[in-house]
């Protein structure tokens, strides 16, 4: 078993350390998807997928790659695996990941949802969550092409309960003095209707 793990470790290490010049029979994307907003205070969950495999040998054996995210915008929290089909290792000090079939027998050939990232927001303004250095590799070895497409997310200002509440302070007093003004304008419509059927009564005596 011990044996089996270094061996990993090792074909990881080559994974990452392979040049970029292999000649690449096949291409895949990396994809991130998640809420497009989010508000200060609040956690988001990105997930990353491996999608569009084409002309890969048996599939994708090894991916490799390093986390790229504004952490004054984003507190990196978990990291979690999701549909993976074999081993995969994620350093939060680095933010490099790696996966590796160990046996070659459950290659990625169709779109696959990985990892699962949580973040909490910590400041306003637009950052994207990405994947740099991404490499692919299938059975062969070769190195596939990689697409890369990144999430873009807008982190919202969070408001105040205090604001909150005075905010409906505010329309409800605005609320009575609207009803108030009514209230007033309704009296003076009747005051000047009976003021009017008052002239009329008055009329009609003088005339009798």
């Amino acid at each position: 078993m011990k044996n089996k793990i270094v061996l990993g470790l090792i074909a990881i290490t080559l994974l990452l350390s392979t040049p970029l010049n292999v000649y690449a029979v096949g291409s895949a994307s990396i994809n991130f998807k998640s809420e497009d907003t989010v508000t200060v205070g609040n956690n988001i969950k990105v997930y990353m997928s491996i999608e569009e495999v084409e002309d890969a040998n048996n599939g994708i054996v090894g991916v490799g790659g390093k986390l790229i995210f504004d952490n004054e915008k984003l507190e990196f929290v978990e990291a979690n695996l999701v549909d993976a089909p074999y081993d995969f290792w994620f350093n939060p000090k680095s933010n490099k990941l790696a996966g590796l079939d160990f046996t070659f027998e459950n290659a990625i050939n169709k779109d696959t949802k990985i990892y699962e990232f949580t973040f909490k927001a910590i400041a306003t303004g637009t950052t994207t969550i990405t994947l740099e250095e991404a490499e692919l590799s299938d059975s062969k070895p070769s190195i596939l092409n990689s697409n890369v497409y990144g999430k873009e997310i807008v982190i919202l200002e969070r408001i105040n309960a205090e604001d909150n509440k005075n905010d409906i302070k505010e329309v409800a007093v605005k609320k009575e003095e609207i009803k108030q003004k009514q209230e007033i304008t309704n009296k003076e419509k009747l005051e000047k209707m009976n003021d009017v059927v008052h002239g009329l009564l008055k009329k009609l005596s003088n005339l009798l």
